[in-house]
């Protein structure tokens, strides 16, 4: 790695610095140009398995899909009502107090 000043006054901090290089393949050009091909590859060949699955057995999958969905709401349900709590109290937060946006005056649209 290459000392830079950031990294210098991080070294003597004793903390390492951040990651900010990884080491990501993606294509330099064509189609997947910006991406990872092995990413977007396999993506693309689970959801259309999933789909060609969803159409050639559609009594196994809806049965299958649906028990997937009520073993994830029966574990995660407590989780999702927390998870939102927080994000709007955290939403609430940045907002600051009820009512100051309508407090504001309204600016012709």
């Amino acid at each position: 790695m290459t000392q830079t000043p950031a990294n210098a006054a991080a070294s003597k901090d004793g903390m390492e610095p951040p990651l900010c290089e990884l080491p990501i393949t993606i294509a330099d050009g064509g189609f997947y140009h910006g991406f990872n091909k092995l990413v977007s590859v396999s993506s693309k060949v689970i959801v259309s398995a999933l789909i060609l699955w969803t159409i050639l057995f559609p009594v196994q999958a809806g049965e299958t899909l649906a028990e997937a969905n009520a073993t994830l709401i029966r574990e995660f349900a407590g989780w999702y009502v927390y998870l939102v709590a927080f994000i709007m109290l955290v939403a609430q937060l940045q907002r600051g107090r009820p009512g100051r946006l309508r407090d504001r005056p309204q600016r012709p649209v």
